[in-house]
């Protein structure tokens, strides 16, 4: 859904650059915050752990968390500019439990998430009518990825049932917004974005987050 409509984005931006007047550039500061959710799936843990010869698998998860944004970037034009920032983008956790052999063997797995890092954005806006204006937004994320495992009975993560991990990686990320503008120095938004790839193998795999914000921007 994101995707899409960041596609719509840009051709309504083609469609309407040629229109667009002269308008002021500068530096600006932003913040928002809001809430996330992580592709994190009961199906795929009871596929993982059946694919490791467990018996009756049955997970939940908890995918949901808050997440918040600071941020500060330059305008070039009315069409571009580019933001940096710093992201917090939650906590997430999960917990299994499955058989070892049917009727024997119990085990349980319980995991821990949570990733944050610093990011450059460019943002590509199109007016719309009376202060509104849709952007979308492309950019990387050095992301930190931290993992938490823990294990009990017939499932082992560690021999100490215990394991933690850390991945450093470059994720990248897309979205959509909508801005209105209160005057030539504040505005608000509200903003869906996708994060992909944030963690590695040692994390339990790469984690996909949409992230759905309310902010300010404050220009000068």
């Amino acid at each position: 859904m994101i995707k899409k409509s960041l596609f719509a984005a840009v051709s309504l931006l083609l469609v309407s650059g040629a229109a667009l007047a002269e308008g002021d550039t500068g530096f600006s500061i932003s913040v928002a915050g809001g809430g996330t959710r992580a592709n994190l799936s009961e199906s795929d843990l009871n596929n993982l752990l059946s694919s490791q010869n467990y018996v009756s698998p049955t997970s939940s998860v908890s995918n949901t968390d808050s997440a918040y944004r600071i941020g500060a970037g330059y305008r070039f034009s009315p069409i571009f500019a580019l933001e940096a920032h710093y992201s917090d983008l939650g906590k997430y956790s999960s917990e299994s439990r499955a058989l070892l052999v049917p009727n024997a063997g119990a085990g349980t797995l319980s995991a821990k998430y949570k990733s944050s890092g610093y990011g450059l954005d460019a943002l590509v806006t199109a007016p719309l009518a009376q202060g509104f204006s849709i952007y979308g937004r492309v950019g990387v994320l050095r992301a930190k990825t931290e993992a938490n495992f823990t294990s009990s009975g017939s499932i082992f993560v560690s021999p100490t049932s215990r394991l933690d991990a850390t991945a450093n990686t470059t994720a990248y990320s897309y979205g959509i917004g909508l801005q209105y503008d209160i005057s030539k120095q504040v505005a608000i938004r509200a903003e869906g974005q996708r994060y992909e790839k944030l963690g590695n193998d040692d994390t339990g795999g790469k984690l996909k987050l949409d992230v759905y914000t309310i902010g300010a921007v404050f220009s000068f």
